[in-house]
């Protein structure tokens, strides 16, 4: 088709897309469609539309044709302020994959508006497995703030490969107490016995929203720290850091009773003493009676 027919035609159809007749929009759908990425010039201009339902429309073209020069623009709308479009420019961001997963990185680690880099994060979650890897490749390279939404990533993906990165950024951030906090909560939803040893080492934390998640994680993960949790009551750390290892064993659900109960008699004086407290704690005083 003449590239100024189909201008003319494709400013015809995108007349036609406020219409309330279903039938008759669907057929207008499929012929833009048709038309393919010469209709994308206009189709983006179209974006800024008054009408909010032509908006949602055309961004449904724009998805079906697949024209790669038109995610500049949908881009930036990724924050529009109407839900219907937000939602149908996430949906077409996400068929654009992976093509659209580095300008979507982009805008988390440098974007001046929270909100576009909020949006671009969700989308990402929304793609899965394939943006794990870019993900962790931009780990160190972010403010602390936008490292967070990438471990948020990191963390609704919840892909084993990201742990390792993640342990290593978690040495790394003692010095940011909102994004070690993140990290901590991040690790203890990984039931894999490499995030155990990080996680003992956040309980002797000063920080004691830090040291309090760190128990609340070790917890979580149940019979997969317990042995190592364990050893660590044999250890020379401080008394008030056995405690809160007392206490994460004690967060246990369910509690390890079966498990405790022979390890009093393989364990050493030290450790008995606290699995005594813990068997109190919990509310077997009887044990020992």
């Amino acid at each position: 088709m003449h590239y100024q027919r189909a201008q003319y035609v494709v400013d015809a159809l995108v007349s036609y897309l406020s219409m309330q007749n279903g039938d008759a929009v669907r057929q207008v759908l499929v012929a833009l469609q048709e038309i393919g990425s010469l209709a994308t010039l206009h189709l983006i201009a179209s974006l800024r539309h008054q009408s909010e339902l032509v908006r949602v429309r055309v961004v449904e073209v724009i998805q079906q044709i697949h024209d790669l020069s038109a995610l500049p623009a949908l881009l930036g709308i990724i924050d529009d302020p109407v839900p219907a479009v937000r939602q149908q420019v996430a949906v077409a961001l996400r068929s654009f994959a992976p093509e659209s997963i580095s300008d979507l990185l982009a805008l988390v680690l440098k974007s001046p508006n929270n909100s576009q880099a909020e949006c671009a994060t969700q989308i990402l979650v929304s793609i899965g497995a394939s943006v794990v890897d870019p993900v962790i490749n931009m780990l160190f390279a972010a403010s602390p703030a936008r490292t967070r939404l990438l471990v948020h990533i990191l963390e609704q993906i919840h892909d084993p490969r990201a742990v390792p990165a993640l342990i290593a950024l978690q040495e790394q951030s003692q010095t940011e107490p909102l994004l070690a906090i993140t990290l901590v909560q991040t690790l203890g939803q990984f039931r894999e016995k490499q995030v155990v040893a990080p996680l003992i080492d956040q309980v002797a934390s000063t920080n004691p929203q830090l040291c309090e998640e760190a128990v609340i994680a070790l917890s979580q993960l149940g019979e997969i720290a317990l042995p190592e949790l364990l050893t660590a009551l044999d250890s020379d750390q401080e008394m008030v850091v056995k405690q809160r290892i007392q206490r994460a064993i004690l967060g246990m659900s369910p509690f390890p009773g079966e498990q405790l109960i022979p390890a009093l008699e393989q364990s050493s004086e030290m450790q008995v003493t606290h699995l005594q407290a813990i068997f109190v704690g919990q509310g077997s005083e009887l044990l020992f009676w």
